[in-house]
C-alpha cells in the first residue's frame, strides 16, 4: 500500500482506552447538558417572576421612582431591543384564573402563555382551568402547544421546523408558480409547505420510474409549452401528434389551468357527495389524480377522485414506496 493511500485492508488499531480519563470526560458531558436543562426549567420559572412584577410596577407606577414619564419609557430602558416580550410575560397574569396563577412557576412561562392564549379566546367564560393545568403539568412543552393549538384552531398541527436554504433571484418567480399551481389544485387554503410536500412527492413518484420512458420527457416538456407564442404552440402540436415510427400517435395529456381546473375540482367534489373516497371523512378535502401528472395523468372526471388530506398524502407515500 503507497503512502497517499487512504484505503486498507488492515484496519488500524483502536487507541488504547484510558478508563480513568474516559469516564471523566463522560461525566462532564452528561454534567454539562443536565446543567443546561436546569438553567431552561429556571429560565421558564423565573420569567413568570418577571412577568408578575411588571404587572406590579404598572399598577403601582413603579415608575415613577427613576424620574420616567411612564410605564413605556420603563419598558424601553429595560427591554430596548422589543417591548412585546415583557407584554407576553404579563399577558399570562392578566388572563389566567387565581387557581391557574398560583401554579404558574411550577408549569413555567412557556406552558403558562398557551393557557393565557385558551383563557383569552374564552373571555373568561368556559376555560376549564383544572383539565388544561393537568395537561400543563404532565405534557411535554411541544405536545402541550400543539393540543392548545388543536384546541383553539380545531386542526392538529406536526411538529415542524424552519428550514433555510439559498435560491437564485431568477428562481423565485419558477418557484412561487410552482406552489401557487399546486395551492390551485389542492385548494387555497393550504400551506406553502403542504403545497411544497406534493410537488416534491409526485416528482419522486415520476423519478422512480424506469430509465427511457417518454412519459418523462413528455412531463417536462408540457412545463414549457404553456410560455411558447401561440404559432409556437401550434407547431409543437402537430410535431407531438405526428405519427412515431411504430404507428401510434401520441396524444398530449389534458392540462386544465385556472377557472376551467377549478370548475372540473367542483365538479369532482359534488359527484363524489363531498366525501373522500378512502375514509368517508368531510374535512379538509382535496382532489387527487388516480395517474400522476408525472406519469401522464390527465385532467379529466374519469381521473381525479376527492381523498381528504391524510388519504391524500398517504396516497402520494404509497406510490413512491411501490416505485422504490
Amino acid at each position: 500500500m503507497c503512502l497517499t493511500s487512504l484505503r486498507t485492508n488492515n484496519p488500524p488499531m483502536p487507541p488504547r482506552l484510558n478508563q480513568k480519563r474516559a469516564l471523566f470526560v463522560l461525566t462532564k458531558i452528561d454534567e454539562i447538558l443536565a446543567w443546561e436543562s436546569q438553567k431552561e426549567a429556571e429560565k421558564d420559572t423565573r420569567f413568570v417572576e418577571l412577568g408578575r412584577y411588571l404587572c406590579e410596577v404598572r399598577a403601582g407606577q413603579y415608575w415613577r421612582l427613576e424620574k420616567l414619564k411612564s410605564f413605556d419609557e420603563f419598558l424601553e430602558r429595560r427591554f430596548p431591543e422589543s417591548r412585546r416580550k415583557a407584554y407576553y410575560l404579563m399577558s399570562i397574569h392578566e388572563h389566567l384564573p387565581p387557581e391557574v396563577k398560583r401554579e404558574l412557576k411550577q408549569v413555567g412561562w412557556t406552558k403558562g402563555l398557551e393557557l393565557a392564549k385558551l383563557a383569552r379566546s374564552r373571555n373568561g367564560q368556559g376555560f376549564e382551568s383544572a383539565t388544561w393545568l393537568h395537561k400543563a403539568k404532565t405534557l411535554p412543552k411541544e405536545e402541550f402547544q400543539r393540543e392548545v393549538e388543536k384546541e383553539l384552531t380545531g386542526q392538529y398541527s406536526e411538529p415542524h421546523e424552519l428550514i433555510y436554504f439559498k435560491v437564485y433571484k431568477s428562481q423565485i418567480p419558477i418557484i412561487d408558480q410552482a406552489i401557487e399551481t399546486a395551492a390551485m389544485m389542492l385548494g387555497s387554503d393550504k400551506s406553502r409547505g403542504y403545497c411544497l410536500e406534493m410537488i416534491c412527492a409526485d416528482f419522486l413518484a415520476g423519478a422512480n420510474l424506469d430509465n427511457g420512458q417518454p412519459d418523462m420527457l413528455l412531463h417536462s416538456l408540457s412545463h414549457y409549452y404553456r410560455f411558447l407564442p401561440v404559432e409556437q404552440k401550434q407547431a409543437f402540436m402537430q410535431l407531438v401528434n405526428r405519427d412515431d415510427e411504430s404507428g401510434f400517435t401520441k396524444q398530449v395529456p389534458m392540462r386544465l389551468q385556472g377557472r376551467d381546473y377549478e370548475e372540473l375540482r367542483e365538479r369532482v367534489l359534488r359527484r363524489d357527495t363531498w366525501r373522500c373516497q378512502f375514509c368517508g371523512s368531510r374535512q379538509n378535502l382535496e382532489i387527487h389524480h388516480q395517474r400522476f401528472r408525472s406519469h401522464s395523468g390527465e385532467d379529466t372526471e374519469e381521473n381525479l377522485i376527492t381523498l381528504c388530506t391524510n388519504c391524500h398524502s398517504a396516497a402520494h407515500h404509497a406510490s413512491q414506496r411501490d416505485n422504490a
